[in-house]
């Protein structure tokens, strides 16, 4: 998605290091706590400093910290109007957006389209959460009514300038419409300029070249060209892990995208490696991606199967992530449907059969 309050001339082969981003962080929340006590949180000076401290923790997926934050702030920015509304309104769409939250985004980025018109970064965001939504009629008329903008500009240098800065993630919404749509050469026709395009922007080790590598990955993975897609995949594990962290979802998703290709590939071992990386930090996320953990857990079973997969502490593990998303799924009421269901039934095997091991072992000795 894009933020329409970044200042593009600043973005030419920009450098994205996770540790840059976490002093960052820890910068602007000084700030921010500071001028709560000093000057109180109606102050418009407060409310600038808990934005740029928002669209932080959305960066880092920090969702249950930003959620609070704008929640806090939201009914006071609205009142000061202008640009402190605008782009509260923005980061709340965002967040929600991240918690998929779909309508709601979809509610918040509309209410924005109402204040300030439409724009090349507005038309893109909606179409993207169309996208997500699996509208993709409608997200392929907000994708084109970007590029309309670019087109439309008189001044070619301007003109040159936003195409530049502006058309990589209207590419990637293009490429992800084409792939759902399983016409995968022109997918990957979009997929591969937008990796240019970030890379004509940006340092090598960036998010955004992380991510369209992730989706062309994809593309080769719906191909069944599994050594494709597992190069690409592994790329943007390498880039995540040095501009987002582990801790985020987007490298827990990569992670899982590589253990099913590695799975298909026969590679038992090192796809229930990843599968367990991956699984460990979903267990962590708010909100709880209750599918995928599902999704995950019921490989592992599958996987740990194979003779050449079980391992002594096998048990062990497994338990600690069924306690852990059993937790989780209670503390973030979860609501019940097929995916509590598959859990709930899924961990009380593994409890029994942990169980039975460890009184087979205690009766051993």
């Amino acid at each position: 998605m894009s933020n329409n309050n970044k200042d593009d001339n600043n973005v030419s082969k920009s450098k994205e290091i996770y540790e840059d981003i976490i002093f960052q962080e820890n910068k602007c929340l000084k700030v921010y706590t500071t001028l709560v006590d000093s000057v109180g949180k109606h102050d418009e000076t407060t409310l600038i400093a808990a934005l740029n401290l928002a669209e932080i923790w959305i960066g880092l997926y920090k969702l249950r910290e930003v959620d609070e934050l704008l929640t806090s702030i939201y009914d006071i920015c609205l009142k000061k109007k202008g640009t402190i509304e605008i782009r509260c309104i923005q980061s709340l769409a965002f967040t929600r957006f991240k918690q998929f939250r779909f309508h709601e985004s979809l509610k918040l980025m509309l209410r924005q389209r109402e204040l300030v018109g439409d724009c090349i970064e507005l038309c893109e965001n909606i179409g993207h959460v169309y996208n997500s939504l699996g509208q993709i009629d409608h997200a392929e008329i907000e994708f084109n009514k970007a590029l309309t903008f670019i087109t439309n500009n008189n001044d070619n240098n301007e003109k040159e300038f936003v195409k530049k800065n502006k058309i990589g993630g209207i590419l990637l919404g293009l490429g992800q419409i084409k792939q759902a749509q399983k016409e995968y050469p022109q997918a990957l026709d979009y997929l591969n300029k937008a990796l240019n395009n970030y890379r004509s922007l940006y340092d090598e080790e960036h998010s955004l070249i992380a991510k369209s590598l992730m989706y062309i990955g994809g593309v080769y993975e719906r191909m069944y060209q599994l050594k494709q897609a597992e190069e690409y995949y592994r790329e943007c594990i390498r880039i995540f892990i040095i501009t987002c962290g582990e801790k985020t979802p987007l490298t827990a998703t990569a992670w899982k995208h590589l253990s099913d290709v590695l799975l298909m590939r026969g590679k038992y071992k090192e796809a229930e490696k990843y599968m367990k990386k991956a699984i460990m930090k979903e267990v962590d996320f708010t909100p709880l991606r209750l599918n995928t953990v599902c999704e995950l857990l019921m490989k592992l079973l599958d996987i740990q199967t194979h003779k050449e997969t079980i391992e002594e502490k096998r048990s062990s593990e497994l338990v600690e992530i069924v306690a852990k998303a059993c937790a989780a799924s209670k503390e973030q009421q979860i609501k019940e449907d097929g995916n509590l269901a598959v859990l709930y039934k899924t961990s009380a095997e593994i409890l029994e059969e942990a169980r039975v091991k460890w009184s087979q072992t205690w009766n051993a000795y």
